[in-house]
């Protein structure tokens, strides 16, 4: 197996982020992953003397694809620097600089974006990704949200990247394309950071396998706690039902931002403390091994989409039960009095 470990230090765990750590997850705080294959993450890495320090923004599809980001730089010979962990600062940094009204994870990303000019980066590194890996055989397209697709554009014209004379690299990625599409993208982006098609290409065999490591040692964890938890019980998800979220749900701006944050992140944190275990849909073990009745939340604008992943989520997971809000993606935060009822009509 690709070499990861568990990492006492939480290093690069906390760069990491969402994926495979304890608000989402139910790991140990004291046992994170860690990447330990040709950079030895137990020691400290360090760049050449004077290599640019290239900024990776922690915001939206950040923890899917870090892994590969960070290898393929590294090789490169930079000195990668990521946006803290998001917290108030970061979000408010993001409310007061986004445009519009887009989804809350968008306008967040503005304030990762923000943290990292404040860190003094050289160049900030945000691929554009169009689309993923087929998360499903019986899904056609595997095509991310428009906010997605132009995050990199639009957020850099909003905090004035370019303007600050910091360098922007926005390779445009099409996953489902396969491995000669990256190779060009990521030949393109090494020449556009002062380095050979070769050495691209070269960077980006080695973050390939960082990235599949990583995958395969979050789904071997995933189906660990999974084992262990064989089938919800009313003791599992109690603390969600005490959450102060679903208490006076008041309209106004300044609790919409608490709630959002509080249901997103505090949550889990409280499941997590509690003894509970969590395991996020992006680590999960292959859906036909999921014997255990199952309650699956779904966010559409349009409640009919019968291929959503959602829907054929339910139809391979035996005794699952599926609801369909519409609503944004973030299910729990917009209809969050009506997810507490179906969690407890779902345990009753």
């Amino acid at each position: 197996p690709f070499p990861y470990v568990w990492d006492e230090t939480q290093a690069v765990a906390k760069a990491y982020g969402a994926v495979c750590t304890p608000d989402f997850f139910g790991f140990n705080r004291n046992y994170e992953l860690q990447y330990r294959g040709r950079f030895d993450a137990s020691k400290k890495e360090t760049a050449p003397e004077g290599a640019p320090r290239v900024g990776v923004p922690r915001g939206l599809m950040f923890s899917e694809y870090f892994p590969l980001y960070k290898a393929f730089l590294t090789e490169l010979g930079f000195e990668v620097v990521v946006s803290d962990q998001t917290n108030k600062r970061i979000i408010e940094m993001g409310l007061d600089v986004a445009i519009g009204e887009p989804c809350f994870p968008f306008k967040v990303a503005h304030g990762h974006y923000m943290d990292l000019i404040e860190k003094g980066v050289d160049i900030i590194f945000a691929p554009g990704i169009i689309s993923t890996e087929q998360p499903n055989r019986n899904l056609r397209q595997a095509q991310t949200c428009p906010y997605l697709q132009a995050a990199p554009e639009v957020i850099a014209s909003s905090v004035g990247v370019t303007e600050r004379g910091i360098r922007h690299i926005t390779p445009r990625l099409h996953f489902k394309r396969g491995r000669k599409h990256l190779e060009k993208v990521f030949a393109q982006a090494a020449k556009e950071l002062g380095k050979t098609p070769a050495q691209g290409r070269a960077a980006l065999e080695i973050g390939l396998r960082a990235l599949s490591g990583f995958r395969r040692a979050c789904e071997r964890r995933g189906a660990e706690v999974l084992a262990r938890t064989l089938r919800l019980s009313r003791r599992l998800v109690e603390p969600v039902l005490r959450h102060p979220v679903a208490n006076g749900l008041h309209h106004g701006v300044r609790h919409i931002r608490r709630r959002t944050e509080d249901f997103g992140k505090t949550t889990p944190e409280t499941l997590v403390s509690a003894g509970r275990a969590i395991v996020g849909y992006d680590v999960l073990p292959k859906l036909p091994n999921i014997t255990a009745p199952t309650l699956l939340l779904l966010g559409a604008l349009d409640a009919n989409i019968p291929n959503s992943e959602g829907h054929l989520a339910a139809v391979e997971i035996p005794n699952a039960r599926l609801a369909v809000f519409t609503a944004g993606h973030l299910v729990t935060d917009d209809r969050p009095a009506e997810t507490l009822r179906l969690i407890r009509e779902f345990l009753a």
